[in-house]
């Protein structure tokens, strides 16, 4: 597992953990690795995960997260 930063701003329902599909997206300018993902999520969308390059760790209290946030990559 490793850290990167997401693409793009993140809302979502708080109160668990989730596992979100992400596919890596280059470097930004600090270095750091962006990953990419679909923002709507639900079950039916375990499909993403043969295109996936992992699976990012959003934390149960987070709300939304910003563009640019540090997460938890977890690489297939």
């Amino acid at each position: 597992q490793r850290h990167v930063v997401t693409a793009s701003a993140i809302r979502r329902k708080p109160g668990r953990c989730e596992l979100r599909p992400a596919t890596q997206g280059g470097f930004d300018a600090q270095g750091r690795e962006i990953v990419r993902f679909d923002q709507a999520t639900h079950s039916a969308r375990v499909g993403l995960l043969a295109l996936a390059d992992g699976l990012m760790l959003l934390p149960a209290d987070a709300e939304s997260l910003p563009a640019g946030a540090l997460v938890e990559f977890l690489p297939f």
